[in-house]
Parts: structure tokens; sequence; C-alpha cells
């Protein structure tokens, strides 16, 4: 009973250890494997007024084509991968225009800021629409006119609505940064780091912070504006961050989601989309930008480039990263694409197996070979190996890789160092048997201070039947 309670606390032990201890959550967007991949076509191309939003289990899709369009509402069902109309009713003709922008409070409302236009300087439309009743209502106006540097974003910090409205061509060649409550139904004016936003610019909500890109400096070559900023809510300051690393600054589609709203292991990363050239070229470029690290990781480009119209094209919902591509039919795929940025971790999975064994020497000596493999994507550093003997085995040598051999009493922890992926290890374990204890296995496990994809086959247990 002794022995058996004593294997019970080791593989206790062994089993905190492998689960919990080397456990780290990736941060990183190099803990993970990246890949498009293209979904259902909404059957629509770009226009004038556009945006997409995720919201819950469903993606939406607004569009004008021209100011005399009537407005297309979409909604897209990633469970059966189908588009169906939306209602537009109480919409009006015209009512998105360059600069549409959408934002979901995580409830029943999705608001909208319908854009401007560079002929009028005073659009301030605010819509909202009821998921549960299927009806657009106007909001307050934004005291300000919109414009195509609007954006807008929803903040689960203080359950508040943040958005850029205005454009060089509006409010005296202004932009202004501004909050909506939804509790009084009114607007206020924030502190704002840049004078203008245009094409491209994009906000994005993540934790105590507002993300933005500012968008286009000027259409041409030459005029490259990568420039990214974020905004305190408690404090109410500023501060610049790394530039977005897209070669042709951020575009028309410039887009920016919070990618810990479709899961947690993301929590510390930004998708954006560069969106297209300052020379208006398509756009391919895809960044994750790390919040603890304040740097940028290049993502697989887009399948279809964006550009051209203006307006994210990011979405998120029921846990997956979609974009909509949202360009003229001139472009690669008709300017009607639709697809997935899917993510996988890039992690160890450690597995011991037998690997020939047991066999018995003439001097009653009795061995196994045991192979360590690991079959994750990504470098297993500081692996371990936790071996616990029991009684019939106390008295055993294991005979490492380098042939180095180690004297085992009880239990024994060894280190293999790094394990590349793919890599494979080989253990020997030798002992004299004693009968009297009769058949108790012995415990090999194996662990490494990363996270692991999985846990179910990193132990063994050998049975001892001489």
């Amino acid at each position: 009973m002794k022995g058996f309670a004593r294997y019970l606390s080791i593989f206790a032990i062994i089993a905190v250890i492998s689960i919990w201890g080397p456990i780290a959550l990736a941060t990183s967007a190099g803990d993970f494997l990246w890949e498009w991949y293209r979904l259902s076509s909404p059957g629509v191309s770009g226009g004038y007024g556009e945006a997409v939003v995720g919201a819950g289990d469903y993606v939406y899709l607004v569009k004008c084509l021209y100011a005399s369009s009537s407005p297309e509402f979409y909604r897209y069902d990633p469970a059966s991968n189908t588009w169906t109309t939306a209602s537009t009713k109480g919409l009006e003709t015209g009512t998105f225009r360059n600069g549409t922008a959408l934002a979901w409070d995580g409830r029943d409302i999705i608001y909208a800021l319908v854009g401007g236009r560079y002929n009028k300087d005073s659009r301030k439309d605010f819509w909202m629409f009821n998921i549960r009743t299927k009806e657009w209502t106007r909001g307050p106006s934004t005291p300000y006119a919109q414009g195509a540097g609007d954006a807008l974003t929803w903040s689960y910090y203080d359950n508040r609505l943040y958005a850029i409205v205005g454009s060089r061509e509006h409010n005296g060649g202004r932009s202004f940064f501004i909050r909506y409550d939804p509790q009084t139904s009114t607007w206020e004016r924030l502190p704002f780091i840049w004078r203008y936003t245009e094409d491209g610019a994009a906000l994005a909500a993540a934790g105590e912070y507002i993300y933005a890109l500012q968008g286009e400096a000027e259409e041409r070559r030459g005029t490259e504006n990568c420039k990214f900023a974020r905004y305190h809510i408690p404090t109410s300051e500023w501060e610049e961050l790394t530039p977005i690393p897209d070669p042709g600054g951020v575009g028309d589609g410039g887009s920016l989601v919070w990618a810990g709203l479709a899961d947690p292991k993301l929590e510390d990363l930004l998708i954006a989309l560069g969106g297209g050239a300052a020379d208006e070229s398509p756009g391919h470029g895809v960044f994750a930008f790390s919040i603890s690290q304040n740097t940028w990781t290049k993502l697989p480009d887009l399948p279809c480039p964006v550009g051209y119209y203006v307006g994210n094209r990011l979405a998120i919902a029921a846990g997956r990263i979609f974009y909509w591509q949202g360009a003229t039919k001139k472009y690669p795929c008709e300017g009607a694409a639709f697809g997935e940025l899917a993510f996988s971790p890039l992690c160890v999975d450690l597995s011991v197996s037998l690997l020939e064994g047991w066999k018995k020497s003439p001097e009653g000596e009795v061995y196994a070979n045991i192979l360590v493999e690991n079959l994750g994507g990504i470098v297993a550093p500081d692996v371990l190996v936790f071996i616990d003997l029991p009684g019939c085995y106390e008295k055993a040598t294991v005979k490492l890789p380098d042939a180095t051999e180690v004297q085992a009493m009880n239990y024994v922890v060894l280190s293999l160092g790094t394990v590349p992926a793919g890599g494979r290890l080989q253990l020997r374990i030798m002992g004299s048997v004693d009968p009297r204890y009769g058949e108790t296995p012995i415990l090999v496990t194996v662990s490494a201070n990363v996270s692991e994809c999985d846990l179910a086959n990193n132990f063994l247990f050998l049975d001892v039947k001489f």
C-alpha cells in the first residue's frame, strides 16, 4: 500500500507539472500558423459607401454603389457558409457614402456612420440597426461633418462608442475624435492626435485603449503614410506607436480589428490590412500588431486584393476572422471575394512511446528503449523526462541520447535539452527486477516549457512482466 500511495503521489506531482507548470499562453503572432481560405462570396463587389462588421455569430455588410443607389445590406452565416439579404427598412437612397463605418455593441445594436460626399460638407447622419427587430433608426447626429476619414469602434472597457469623423475635405480640413454614450444618447469631443484622417482610417478597441490608423496622406507615390497610435481611455492621452510596415502606406481598404475578440489566445494581437498603396494600386498586405511588444509581424497576403473603395474590410464573428474584398469589378476576383484568416497554434506536441522492449539480458537485467518525439510545429526547449520507478525497479539506469548514464532511484527528472519540430530522441531504461514486487508499471512523462498542443500522448506506462 505504501508503494502504491507513493506511486499515486508522484503521478499527481508529474501531472501538475506537465499540465500547468510549463504552459504559457501564446501571445506572439509567430506562435500561430496563419492561412487564408476563400469562402462563399456575397456576390457583390464594392461601392462608394461600404463596410463590414461582425456581430455575434454573423457578419454584416452594407453598401451603396452611388449616391443614387438604394442601400444594400447582407448577412453571412459562418455555420452554413451562406449569405442572405438583410433588412434595409428605414434607410434612404444613397445613405452610405465614402467613409461608411460600422460597429457592434455586443448586444442588439449595430451603429453606422454614413460617410461624406466631397461636394457636401454637412453629412452628420448616425444610424442604428436593431438586430432583434431588424429595423434601422436614426440616432443623434454627429457634432461634426463626416467624411472619408471616418472610423468607428465599440469599447467593452466603458461600453461607449468611439468614432473619428471628417477628412481634409470636411470641417475645414479637420477630423475629430468623439465618443457616444448610449445611456444618454449624447456625443462628446475628445482630444485627438492628428489634424485629419483620410481614406483607410480605422479604429479598434482593446482593453483600456483605442487603436487608430490615420489613413492616406495624399493619393500619389512618395506620400505613403503608415501612422499608427493609441488612445488611453482612463487618462485621455494619445501616444504614437510603431508605424504599420506596409511599403505602400495605408490606403482605401485600411482595416483594423482586435484579434482577442476571436480567441483569448490572441488577446495581445491586432490584425490590420494596409488597404492599398498611396498611388491607388491594389493592396495585399496583412499584418499583426503585438500590443505588449509594440511590434508588427507580416502575415500571409490577401488572396484577392483590396482597395479602390473606402471602408473597413475585416470582421470577427463566431470566433473567426473574416474579410470582404469590397473592390471594383476590375480587380482580381471581381472585387467580391470573401475569406477567412484561419489561425492555429504552433506548439509542441510531445509524445513518448515504447520503441523496443521489454528485453532481458543473460544476466537478468531488463531494458526498454523509449522514443520521445516532438510532433508539433515549433522547437520544444527545456524538455524534461520524469521517470517514476516502482519498488521492483528501484535500482535502474537511464541511458540518455548522448550515451550518458544516470542512476535512478524511486523517481528521476532528466533534461533532454532542445527538441526541434519533428525531432526524435531515444532513451533506454535498464535495471534488475525483483519478482517479489509483482508487475507494477514504470511511469514515463515528458514535458516542455512552452505551450503544448496535445497532452494525450506525453506519458507512458511501462509494464514490467519478467
